[in-house]
């Protein structure tokens, strides 16, 4: 705020604080705005003032007369800001700058509280309320018709300022029916079949990146002034920027516009025209060139055409392109647009200036179209583009990187341009700056000077003695205020690394010591080589200078010559025939003047040793008197092996050569063949029969020529003796096996004598009825077993068949014993492979197993399992359930007790008991759950039968159960009947169980087939149920 209105705007505060405290405040506000304000603002604004808060009033800024022209004073609702006239300022008294202020804070209450500007100049009628006066009604008519709105250009921006109002008629260009009416509202239609369109007569300048936004508010009603919400009216109205000329389009669909070529239209239509491509009969689209089928399109959802007073905003980014509308009924801006749409203005309109207006059409409904406020404003940016100079500075020299920003007209005004810093050079450390307004590691702001094109910012390098990769500083333009971004890659400068670093290497890493090869180390400069330099090192490994190498040079430095990059140190080993370790030659840079480290860590060049040594080894440690392995003494060398080479022994040991071993070669000498690395003595038992000790033969190296003693120098090796005094006799048992429950069939071979040496013997397999690789797996092998010990183990894999078969058989056959003897009457064992498993305790077959049989007279019980089994009681009292599956059940001796679930034993799975005892032997029934239930509530003996399949004898025995009984008598639930067959393929006797549900159930109701009974069969007709259940 300018220094003059400090002592203002006080006194403005204190008038508007009496206005809000004063009894006529609504009144006035009346008279001043109208009576269909909003009455919600308007209180809030009084009581803002009633409590001194005044921070929504608008900024006031002060323009020179060149853009006021003879206006005191102004106010723009576009920019919310109070507009003063410098030289009025500087001449006027204090009380009339304070009415000039309250005259336009009139305008900014008007903008708040009312959608359309109030009638003539209603700031002056506010000023003078305001401050008390009383306004007779001569004066307040002048004010009332008075216009007071003007479009001013700031900055390059066109805005209107002073009222919200249509700019003045003698701007425009009418043409066909459009007309201003009451002097304020341009009314581009009024009746059916018309065209009418307004443009500013002068067209405005839109440049490439000129961006824009407009603000208009209309009204759209039918002749009678009223709203047309069913949408049978007229069509409705375009906003249009043309380059053609100040004339309308066609009539009706359209819309005024259809026809203006290199033209942008943004309709507002009322109207559904299918062949026009219209979406519906009430959206907002963007036309292009004259064509109403528009590009983009957005219904909206109150009608446009309703009568009421509608806002619309139009805004165009000249950078980025983008086109946005926004339509709302209140004048509250929307924050999101109801369409946004990409287009180049320019090459639509083929030029930078346009003609900017509304059109409007009729077809055969009548239309009354108004526009009744409008604000234009276009701003045009300078482009910014940025360059850096040179590309590249070296650290530690004295050009600068320079980092030229520009920009194009307009350049009147100062300008910050905002830009981001990157790069791999990090800001204060590796470089400093100068000519930014702000600069940081990751942003920075440069300002352009008022009638400057350019602004710079240098780029100091910092220098050091540091080697480093080289660096990059890197400026990147960023969208701000006021311009627009041109240069939009980012720009780099490198500073590039200038001081020296030295490196070592060692080329080959190894050398032999008698050898001709060198170790050469390597000593590179990086940065200048254009002087000589003088390099430091120290020297260390296993090595020792002038006893196993020599070097170039004599002290622990190095030279580079003048404009050379690298320079070198040679080390020569020195030849000896020692035996010994690699030793190893360490050169380590260290410190000095004019360069870095750049190799830290030492560099190890290998002097390998090359002078030969033997070493001896024998394997196996030990081998059996008779056997067929021997012992192998290895002889290696190291070191040299391109030659011959014969190395000496000795020979000792417990053993006698040529009595008890023979060996290879004819004296105590072995000879390495050329380019070998071993050679071997083989040493060969004398197979005999005498009980002895165990033997040893010794090898021990012994001087020679061309070589040295390595260690181990001697080996030894043992004849084991393999004779002995036993007699051993090997027997295999014979075993049976179940099917389904043995995977394998364990045979134990049997020694009768353990021998003090290992015992080995081969076996084999073969069929005696059951068949190889079906019944079992055939195998043939070799035992061993251990000196003293008595027993081994032959196991043979059984293979399950999952068939019910008798049993099956075949042999194990020992042969080929060593240090035993085969038993005459027991070198064969058979294996017996059965499908019934045998148990003197209670037990349920596992699974693949088919039979099962209880063996001894105890009191146990069988349960089978999903298979189709054979159940075998023994002479006790036995529980015997088949469970799923078709079994056969033999209950054997004693009074037993047959268990049946329904759903087990049906007619497509009837188990059959093959001696059932009648009246000793019971049946006792499960659910199908498995569960225990009472027995069957009734049992009945049904007429003997002659049907030949079991469905036929289901049917019969379910239709009449009871034969003493003339006519049908049904089984029942939970009943049971016995039924005898007396001829047939089926033929026998049988019991039908049924369950708890009436009729026959083939999955669940039970039929068991009892033929082979034992005992007399009850008579026809009803029978105890305890005689058979329990």
């Amino acid at each position: 705020m300018t220094s003059s209105l400090l002592p203002i705007i006080p006194v403005v505060d204190d008038i508007l604080f009496n206005f809000a405290q004063s009894d006529g405040f609504w009144a006035n506000l009346a008279i001043a705005f109208g009576t269909s304000y909003d009455v919600v603002k308007a209180t809030q604004l009084r009581q803002q003032w009633h409590s001194r808060n005044f921070s929504q009033l608008p900024p006031i800024e002060v323009l020179s007369d060149e853009v006021l022209g003879t206006a005191n004073g102004a106010y723009s609702s576009s920019t919310n800001k109070i507009y003063l006239s410098a030289s009025f300022l500087n001449t006027a008294s204090s009380a009339t700058i304070i009415n000039v202020i309250l005259e336009e804070i009139g305008h900014y209450v008007d903008a708040q509280i009312n959608q359309v500007d109030s009638a003539g100049d209603e700031g002056a009628i506010f000023a003078e309320l305001v401050q008390g006066n009383s306004l007779d009604v001569a004066t307040l008519e002048v004010l009332k018709a008075e216009d007071d709105s003007k479009i001013i250009n700031l900055e390059g921006e066109a805005i209107t300022v002073e009222q919200n109002g249509l700019i003045d008629p003698s701007n425009f260009t009418l043409n066909n029916s459009a007309q201003f009416w009451n002097s304020s509202v341009l009314r581009l239609t009024n009746d059916y079949w018309q065209s009418g369109s307004a443009f500013l007569t002068n067209t405005i300048a839109l440049s490439n990146n000129t961006s824009f936004n407009s603000y208009f508010q209309f009204q759209i009603t039918n002749s009678d002034g009223l709203g047309d919400d069913d949408g049978a009216g007229a069509d409705g109205l375009v906003f249009i920027i043309q380059t053609i000329a100040n004339n309308a389009g066609s009539v009706g669909g359209g819309i005024g516009y259809e026809g203006i070529n290199k033209s942008l239209g943004i309709e507002f239509d009322t109207y559904y025209n299918s062949s026009l491509g219209d979406i519906n009969g009430n959206h907002v689209g963007v036309d292009l060139n004259g064509d109403i089928n528009s590009v983009i399109a957005q219904p909206v959802t109150n009608r446009l055409n309703n009568g009421n007073i509608w806002n619309a905003w139009v805004d165009y980014n000249g950078s980025t392109d983008v086109l946005e509308v926004r339509v709302s009924e209140t004048n509250q801006r929307p924050t999101t647009p109801l369409l946004s749409y990409t287009v180049d203005l320019l090459s639509i309109l083929g030029q930078s200036n346009a003609f900017i207006g509304f059109s409007s059409g009729t077809g055969a409904g009548t239309g009354i179209h108004d526009i009744l406020d409008w604000e234009f404003n276009n701003t045009s940016s300078p482009i910014i583009t940025l360059a850096v100079s040179p590309a590249s500075v070296t650290e530690d020299s004295t050009p600068n990187l320079v980092y030229t920003f520009t920009r194009t007209t307009p350049t009147t005004s100062a300008l910050t341009v905002n830009y981001t810093v990157g790069g791999t050079a990090t800001f204060s450390t590796d470089y400093t700056q100068s000519g930014a307004a702000s600069f940081t590691s990751t942003t920075g702001t440069v300002t352009f000077a008022a009638g400057s094109s350019t602004a710079t910012v240098t780029v100091n390098p910092t220098a050091d003695t540091t080697v480093e990769s080289d660096e990059t500083v890197i400026l990147t333009l960023a969208s701000g205020t006021g311009y627009t971004v041109g240069t939009t890659t980012p720009v780099t400068g490198t500073i590039t690394n200038d001081d020296t670093s030295i490196t070592l290497a060692v080329s080959p890493s190894s050398v032999t010591e008698d050898g001709t090869t060198n170790l050469v180390y390597t000593f590179t400069r990086s940065g200048v080589t254009t002087n000589p330099l003088t390099v430091n090192y120290t020297l260390g490994g296993t090595a020792t200078l002038n006893t196993d190498y020599t070097r170039t040079g004599t002290t622990n430095t190095v030279t580079f010559a003048a404009g050379s990059a690298t320079a070198t140190v040679t080390v020569d080993p020195t030849a000896d025939t020692i035996v010994e370790s690699n030793e190893t030659v360490i050169l380590t840079l260290a410190a000095g003047t004019g360069y870095t480290v750049g190799t830290t860590t030492p560099v190890t060049g290998t002097i390998t040793n090359d002078d030969t040594s033997v070493t001896l080894a024998v394997s196996p440690a030990s081998v059996t008197e008779d056997g067929t392995t021997n012992l192998v003494y290895t002889f290696t060398r190291s070191g040299v092996t391109t030659n011959p080479l014969t190395v000496n022994y000795t020979l000792g040991g417990t053993a006698t050569l040529n009595t008890d071993y023979t060996r290879t070669g004819t004296n105590n000498t072995v000879t390495f063949a050329a380019g070998s690395s071993t050679a071997t003595v083989t040493v060969d038992p004398t197979a005999d029969t005498i009980v002895e000790s165990n033997e040893t033969v010794i090898l021990t190296l012994a001087a020679g020529t061309g070589y040295t003693i390595g260690t181990p120098n001697a080996a030894t090796g043992t004849i084991n003796n393999d004779d002995t005094s036993v007699t051993s006799q090997l027997s295999i048992n014979d075993i049976t096996v179940v099917e389904g429950k043995d995977n394998n069939a364990i045979l134990t071979v049997t020694v009768d004598n353990p021998n003090p040496q290992p015992i080995t013997f081969n076996y084999t397999t073969a069929p005696i009825n059951a068949t190889a690789n079906v019944d079992y797996t055939s195998k043939t092998g070799t035992i061993t077993i251990a000196a003293n010990t008595s027993t081994a183990t032959i196991s043979i894999p059984i293979l399950n068949d999952n068939l019910n078969e008798a049993d099956e058989a075949f042999t194990v056959t020992l042969s080929n014993p060593v240090n035993a003897t085969i038993n005459p009457e027991g070198g064969i064992g058979e294996v017996i492979i059965t499908d019934t498993w045998q148990s003197s305790i209670t037990r349920t077959l596992p699974n693949n197993v088919e039979n099962l049989r209880l063996i001894g007279t105890n009191n146990i019980n069988g349960t089978g399992n999903a298979g189709d089994n054979n159940i075998t009681g023994n002479s006790g009292n036995n529980q015997i359930n088949g469970g799923a599956g078709i079994d056969t059940l033999i209950g054997g001796l004693g009074a037993d007790i047959f268990i049946f679930q329904f759903g087990q034993s049906t007619i497509s799975t009837s188990d059959h008991i093959t001696d059932f005892a009648i009246n000793s032997d019971k049946i006792d029934l499960l659910t199908q759950g498995g569960t225990a239930m009472n027995a069957p509530s009734s049992f009945s003996r049904a007429a003997n039968s002659t049907v030949t399949t079991l469905q036929n004898l289901i049917n019969q025995v379910f239709t009449d159960a009871n034969g003493a009984i003339t006519g049908n008598q049904g089984l029942g639930v939970n009943s049971a009947a016995l039924v005898q067959v007396t001829t047939g393929a089926i033929a026998g006797t049988y019991l039908v169980i049924n369950d708890s549900t009436a009729g026959f159930q083939s999955s669940n109701d039970l039929l068991i087939n009892i033929t082979g009974f034992t005992g007399t069969l009850p008579a026809l007709g009803n029978i105890p149920v305890g005689n058979f259940f329990i």
